[in-house]
């Protein structure tokens, strides 16, 4: 597994639970884990050089507040 990859499975983790979380109006209570945990993944991936794959992420941890489902990021950061 790449580092693409890796870094994009584990932010689409803390997003599936966002979003399972979302479907039942419950997601407030995780959105500071989830910002955090988004916060970092952006960075390391920033860090790497993967920058279509940083925005993707700071995006979706920018939209949290929304509280609402989000779609998921692929390995290449393309939308």
């Amino acid at each position: 597994m790449t580092q693409l990859n890796a870094i994009s499975q584990v932010a689409n983790g803390y997003l599936n639970e966002f979003n399972r979380l979302a479907r039942q109006n419950q997601a407030a209570g995780m959105e500071l884990q989830t910002e955090c945990a988004l916060e970092a993944l952006a960075e390391v991936a920033h860090r790497c050089g993967y920058n279509a794959l940083y925005e993707q992420i700071t995006e979706r941890k920018n939209a949290l507040w929304l509280h609402a489902p989000m779609a998921t990021i692929t390995a290449g950061g393309a939308a």
